[in-house]
């Protein structure tokens, strides 16, 4: 109730369900996207319409400039913020022999670097003000299995788990828990052009699923609002 909750990439897919649902549970949410204002104003929207309260910030996770400026801006017109989902992440598929060195940088400048900065710039402010908090990493089942076509996302996945755990380490003294979610296949913007329904890709992948279907974003949003919970309170550094 009343937390102050960022969540980066929040104006579609997983991002855009997760805001929703800790809106639901009370939270206040700040909603950042990378320039899409339209679709931002209507994750708010829809959460104003309910009840709740959210305010859209744009900027770009790959930029550190504006991850911090986000932060700054965050807490002075909403408060500190003591939940943070680093939800944002690009996956522009690219075979590995032609894949250009930019791009590599790009994928991990906003889905690793982003994290990272984002989440210095909100733990500073929880431990200079000696507020607990709780950092829920989406990271992907790809943090364990590689992909053809996906080598500059996998690593950065990778990453984001270890770096989930060494922050873990390094902030429970202070009172902030870090916890990562690997979703599998999940049907977001990032996937859904080559999961369409019928294809072999599709068939092959709900054929691994125990269930038999694909994942929805409302599926992870449900595992984000128990890890940023009082239920969740002695979970630290779990993937």
């Amino acid at each position: 109730e009343n937390k102050i909750a960022l969540v980066t990439g929040s104006s579609r897919g997983i991002g855009r369900a997760v805001a929703l649902r800790l809106a639901q549970e009370g939270a206040v949410v700040a909603i950042n996207h990378p320039g899409e204002p339209a679709a931002a104003s209507e994750v708010v929207g829809r959460i104003e319409s309910e009840g709740g309260r959210a305010v859209a910030f744009e900027a770009d996770m790959g930029r550190p400039e504006q991850v911090r400026t986000m932060v700054e801006r965050v807490t002075a017109e909403l408060g500190p913020i003591q939940i943070l989902v680093n939800n944002a992440g690009i996956c522009p598929f690219h075979d590995f022999l032609t894949l250009p060195e930019d791009l590599w940088d790009h994928v991990h400048d906003v889905n690793l670097k982003g994290a990272f900065v984002c989440s210095q710039a909100v733990a500073r402010t929880l431990v200079s003000r000696k507020l607990p908090g709780r950092f829920v990493f989406m990271s992907s089942i790809s943090a364990w299995v590689g992909g053809a076509t996906q080598v500059h996302y996998t690593t950065t996945k990778a990453g984001m788990s270890s770096l989930m755990q060494s922050l873990a380490i390094a902030l429970a003294p202070h009172g902030i828990q870090c916890n990562a979610i690997l979703p599998g296949s999940i049907l977001t913007d990032i996937s859904r052009d080559v999961l369409q329904p019928g294809s072999e890709l599709r068939t092959y992948f709900e054929k691994r699923i125990p269930v038999g279907r694909l994942g929805e974003p409302d599926d992870i949003a449900g595992v984000a609002a128990f890890l940023c919970s009082d239920a969740a309170e002695m979970m630290v550094g779990q993937t």
